[in-house]
């Protein structure tokens, strides 16, 4: 066990100057009144005397800290700031202390940080796992987002009704250079669909995997308590959400950090406190072309909650696609697991931006597909027995583990399920269409006789999808197979676009996914 060190070197220090300090940040007016302007309590002041090296590490330390909170400033004072950033950085060897204090000038705030910003770790003291590698050069070097002195933190962004949010969701960051794809950009997108957002800027290199993933445990922890201490909106949707490298504390707390595990089970002298008294397991994992990291296993079972899982990755990432097709191979028995693989894309989509790397269209559909995933899976997590969430009037959500399913109409008024021999049959009433037919089936085939619906999400992966439909009805279908398979007796009438297949206009949207069976759309006789 590694000692823990008493705060992070001298921390009351970083606040106790920074405490001192007046940033000239603007007022963002609103009527008469101007928003509490509280940015200049989190930065430092560069002292006078300081080298033109010393002023770039201490204004580096705050760009940091506004970089955090893009999204608390106008899209306008923020770029101009990046310049001013850039223009200090040319010109230090002429520069002076006031004119490094004067950097943030341009930012004007449009919301204030004060209970908006969450150091994570306030009131109890930070554990580090090997606080011997951690120095103040070592860390404005190679701390990327974290330099010296900078606290872990949840930045919020609320929806416009917390109370009647549709859920709450941990965004990982952990470097600026892909948070203009992923971190803001998402956390911007999910609180416009109706999610409570909380980014988490956690800690980066040198600190340690593990390190990090005591950050998400806690976070987790207190997004759920302000949840209930608020009557948030969604509470049973707690999701984790991590591009590339910032997603391994994400797969440690599925694998081997999960319930009740704390700091304490890694750092001999940790003393746990009330916060790390809630469970750290939460309802849904969205994985995009994340990384693995695996720490030291320390629970004796395997995780009896695992959540539901949502994976999307580019087949031409050479890094990641392996690793997440291997996660989703692992996975997708033991829970709801979804593979979505963008064929042509390759590392660094983001969230589907026309800036970002590597793209195809198919990436813009990655922020609809995960926002109807966690909707679909919203309550349910496998701690339920496998039962399904309960699903509207409408639609149709089922998970099965042998046996085929069948979908079908019948002259009735309600959506029946029954069994016999070991099959299910699903009989929706004549003439219905349903706004969503979700079916995933680990031991047989999924058949949908003429059943029509806006959105199929069809998964089977050890045998075949057969969707008959009517010969006026147009369709989208989307493929995911590792073998493949696509047949249809549409024939000549489907255009194909990579796998995406197409036939008439305005139609249905199919998606379906098998790795070993053939997925096919064919006539009703």
């Amino acid at each position: 066990m590694k000692r823990l060190i008493t705060c992070l070197l001298t921390l009351a220090v970083v606040f106790s100057v920074a405490a001192g300090m007046a940033v000239g940040v603007q007022a963002q007016e609103s009527g008469s009144e101007s928003t509490l302007i509280d940015l200049k309590d989190l930065l430092w002041e560069v002292p006078e005397g300081a080298s033109p090296d010393e002023m770039v590490t201490w204004v580096s330390r705050n760009n940091a800290i506004i970089e955090d909170l893009e999204t608390y400033f106008t899209e306008e004072s923020f770029a101009e700031y990046q310049k001013a950033f850039a223009k200090f950085k040319q010109s230090r060897n002429d520069a002076t202390a006031a004119d490094a204090n004067q950097v943030a000038e341009v930012l004007v705030q449009t919301k204030p940080t004060s209970g908006n910003v969450v150091m994570i770790w306030d009131g109890q003291e930070m554990p580090v796992v090997n606080p011997e590698d951690i120095t103040e050069e070592g860390l404005d070097k190679g701390g990327r987002l974290y330099s010296y002195g900078y606290m872990p933190r949840i930045i919020k962004m609320l929806a416009d009704d917390p109370a009647s949010a549709k859920g709450n969701i941990i965004i990982l960051c952990r470097n600026h250079s892909g948070d203009r794809i992923e971190g803001h950009p998402a956390a911007i997108a999910y609180q416009a669909m109706g999610y409570n957002v909380f980014m988490l800027a956690m800690r980066s290199k040198p600190y340690s995997t593990l390190d990090m993933t005591l950050d998400l445990q806690r976070a987790i922890r207190l997004v759920k308590k302000e949840a209930a201490d608020n009557n948030y909106g969604g509470q049973d949707m707690i999701a984790v959400a991590s591009w590339g490298g910032a997603g391994s504390p994400a797969q440690n707390l599925v694998y081997n950090m999960y319930g009740y595990s704390n700091a304490s089970d890694y750092i001999e002298g940790y003393v746990p406190d009330e916060i790390d008294a809630i469970s750290c397991d939460f309802d849904v994992d969205i994985v995009i072309y994340s990384a693995f990291a695996s720490v030291e296993h320390t629970n004796p079972v395997e995780n009896p909650n695992l959540p539901a899982i949502y994976i999307a990755v580019g087949d031409g990432d050479e890094g990641r696609y392996p690793d997440c097709l291997a996660f989703y191979e692992e996975m997708k028995d033991k829970t709801d697991c979804q593979l979505h693989v963008m064929y042509g894309a390759g590392h660094g989509f983001g969230i589907g931006q026309d800036e970002a790397v590597n793209i195809t269209e198919e990436c813009k559909e990655q922020l609809p597909e995960s926002d109807a995933f966690m909707q679909a899976h919203l309550g349910f997590s496998q701690k339920n027995s496998g039962s399904a969430p309960e699903t509207a009037s409408n639609s149709i959500d089922v998970r099965l583990e042998k046996g085929s399913v069948t979908v079908e109409y019948y002259d009735g008024t309600e959506i029946l399920q029954s069994e016999a021999d070991g099959n299910t049959l699903i009989q929706v009433p004549e003439g219905t269409m349903l706004d969503h037919m979700n079916i995933y089936n680990s031991g047989g085939a999924i058949n949908v006789m003429g059943v029509l619906a806006k959105d199929y999400m069809l998964e089977s992966p050890r045998a075949d999808i057969n969707v008959y439909l009517t010969e006026d009805t147009a369709f989208r279908a989307h493929l995911t197979t590792i073998m493949d398979l696509f047949e249809s007796d549409f024939l000549y009438d489907v255009t194909m676009m990579r796998h995406e297949y197409i036939y008439g206009e305005n139609g249905v949207n199919i998606e379906m996914e098998t790795i070993s069976g053939t997925a096919r759309v064919m006539k009703l006789q």
